[in-house]
């Protein structure tokens, strides 16, 4: 653990780094990221025990090191000390997350699991829609019922129906909307 902690390479000042970094400098950054972003990784990776996890919190980190730079005193403490600092506190808030994700998760599988019948419930319900939409369906022109079938079961737009169909766009249109309109008024309940 030491070797990964250990000091920056040899004639690297992070202080200067960082207080350059402050000011905006990109290649200062760079440099920054090179002595430290392993050490802040191998944490990382060690808390989240994650590659995917560890880049993430990384590439966060040292976000927040560009934004907050400027904040940075060197007094209060060393530069690699805080990036390492920053690192394992967005690791364990990813864990936490993580976790709480997962318990959501197992919370509603048990619960869906708990309650007897409900996807026979949905499914009763779903066929009697189709059912009745069917019925309704039937009630149409056949011109109609073809260009809603094309349309919504197909998936085709109303400038293919009507190439398909030898159709004037305006045509198709019409039926469309009329047909959409007459099943909006046999199914009221369906519109609530």
């Amino acid at each position: 653990m030491s070797e990964v902690i250990a000091a920056a390479p040899e004639g690297v000042d992070l202080g200067a780094l960082m207080a350059r970094v402050a000011e905006g400098d990109c290649a200062a950054f760079a440099q920054l990221y090179d002595a430290t972003s392993r050490a802040a990784f191998g944490l990382a990776l060690r808390v989240t025990n994650s590659h995917h996890l560890a880049e993430e919190v990384v590439q966060e980190v040292f976000l927040q090191v560009w934004k907050d730079a400027a904040s940075f005193d060197l007094a209060k403490g060393r530069p690699k000390s805080w990036i390492l600092m920053l690192t394992h506190r967005r690791a364990v808030d990813c864990v936490r997350a993580v976790r709480a994700a997962t318990d959501r998760d197992l919370a509603d599988g048990a619960r869906v699991a708990a309650t007897p019948g409900a996807d026979i419930i949905d499914e009763l319900h779903l066929r009697r829609q189709v059912d009745e939409l069917r019925l309704h369906m039937s009630t149409l022109s056949e011109a109609q019922q073809q260009v809603l079938a094309l349309a919504y079961f197909s998936g085709h737009t109303q400038a293919e129906i009507a190439a398909m169909m030898g159709q004037p766009l305006g045509t198709i249109k019409s039926r469309m909307r009329d047909a959409i309109t007459r099943l909006r008024k046999a199914t009221p309940a369906s519109a609530a």
